[in-house]
């Protein structure tokens, strides 16, 4: 079987006379997944049975509107980023490419978005942290989510992706979004602890009430941290799994997030199954947070590959695998330093490296370091990359992620690890038929 080569980008750039032949010739190609920055999905449109149901296709009249596009940086002419797919939108431009595609045996993925962006477009559907404040009362550089409990918000997802699944001749569907917000937003990671969120809890077996108190219990020990403590144990090699001893309820914190990876895993196979009840067998899947930040995210990877077809990785800042790690490092030594007083950033930051075994590759000792990508992006994937294979069972394909702005060098430093690892290939973003160097190196390392 010839490995998967994908490109992950924008519709319209696909749409383009002859660059889906072009780049299949130049880079292998052999999926793609298109995307519109406008209406954040391929460019669907939906049955009228299906907005009558949509909790969210008011989202036009919401006055929360007009800080969601300032937040997002959207055009006037953009969608909000909401889960499923709402009405309005022309599919004219997703029919042509995926004729291109199909006649030049091409497969295609459509894609949607689920729950970590939009959320404060609806704060009804928003998640809420343990004080049972909304999130987006914190810091939302990452984005507002939807409370993944929401039962109307769920059942109209499923009834999106039977749709388009029945009426579009797709060869699979990529389920965005479908995730917590990255992990580098803290407070996030204390929700969602709406009602909603409890009653699942309850029905999945989960003692709540126990697990909140653990959380509490956690950061109230993280507000106090000393300085010379941390210090000292940076000395004596301290590790995760010396930290989780010295927290009281510590077998609740990971209660907490094994909880997360279950809901969210659940959610999945009702898409999954959603799709499948088409009477179509299409590949499934998502990206997902690099495995060394996963779980926090509510992805894990074994339970994920039970009900997708498929794991691939994210784009961009926000959840691009060589971003996902420096950003946490960097907004939480800024916490921790907030909190302790005279902790240097150096010991933070070694502190948290050494948790997540970031300690082996050469990053900055200060924040302002790697805010300014003083690290290199390529070791930090390749490092994930290796993790990935290690993880995953075999049993669904894994793609991991490949940016194409990297130096040829670095380009193929990724693409040897993504062999070496036993991976069945990539989904490419950043694709530039200018740069055919870059292409003929995807190419010839996949297609040997």
């Amino acid at each position: 079987m010839k490995p998967r080569i994908g490109w992950f980008g924008s519709i319209d750039e696909m749409g383009k006379p002859d660059v889906l032949r072009r780049v299949r010739e130049e880079m292998g190609l052999n999926t793609i997944i298109p995307e519109s920055h406008l209406c954040h999905t391929s460019g669907f449109t939906v049955s009228p049975e299906v907005p009558a149901i949509s909790p969210v296709e008011g989202w036009r009249a919401q006055p929360t509107l007009a800080a969601h596009r300032q937040m997002h940086k959207l055009s006037p002419e953009a969608f909000a980023v909401l889960p499923g797919v709402v009405s309005g939108w022309d599919d004219s431009a997703f029919l042509k490419v995926l004729d291109e595609a199909h006649r030049l045996e091409i497969d295609v993925w459509g894609h949607i978005g689920v729950w970590s962006y939009g959320g404060s477009v609806f704060p009804d559907l928003e998640m809420r942290d343990i004080d049972g404040k909304l999130i987006s009362a914190g810091d939302t550089t990452w984005g507002v989510p939807f409370c993944p409990s929401k039962r109307r918000l769920n059942d109209w997802i499923a009834a999106c992706i039977a749709d388009i699944v029945k009426r579009y001749p797709m060869d699979g569907l990529h389920m965005d979004h479908a995730r917590y917000a990255p992990p580098a937003a803290f407070h996030i990671l204390f929700g969602c602890a709406c009602a909603d969120c409890e009653a699942e809890a309850g029905r999945m077996g989960y003692d709540f009430q126990a697990m909140k108190r653990g959380l509490l219990r956690l950061r109230q020990r993280l507000q106090t941290l000393d300085a010379d403590r941390v210090h000292k144990a940076l000395g004596v090699g301290i590790g995760f799994f010396d930290v989780l001893t010295a927290l009281e309820h510590d077998y609740q914190i990971l209660s907490w997030f094994k909880f997360r990876c279950d809901l969210l895993t659940a959610r999945m196979r009702q898409f999954r199954e959603a799709a499948d009840g088409t009477g179509r067998k299409i590949d499934f899947g998502t990206d997902c947070f690099p495995p060394t930040f996963a779980l926090l995210g509510g992805h894990c990877y074994a339970d994920w590959e039970q009900v997708a077809t498929f794991i691939s990785g994210g784009f961009g800042g926000g959840v691009g695998w060589g971003g996902v790690g420096p950003q946490l490092f960097a907004a939480w030594a800024r916490l921790l330093c907030g909190w302790s007083k005279g902790l240097p950033e150096s010991d933070a930051l070694a502190l948290l490296y050494r948790l997540f075994g970031y300690d082996v590759l050469k990053l900055p000792r200060t924040v302002s370091g790697l805010e300014k990508n003083g690290f290199s992006v390529a070791e930090v994937v390749t490092h994930e990359v290796r993790k990935m294979g290690l993880q995953k069972t075999g049993k669904v394909g894994s793609y991991p992620p490949l940016v194409l702005n990297l130096t040829p060098e670095d380009l193929e430093r990724v693409c040897d690890a993504v062999a070496e690892s036993g991976h069945q290939g990539v989904i490419a973003s950043g694709v530039n038929l200018g740069k055919r160097e870059m292409l003929n190196i995807v190419r010839d390392k996949f297609q040997r």
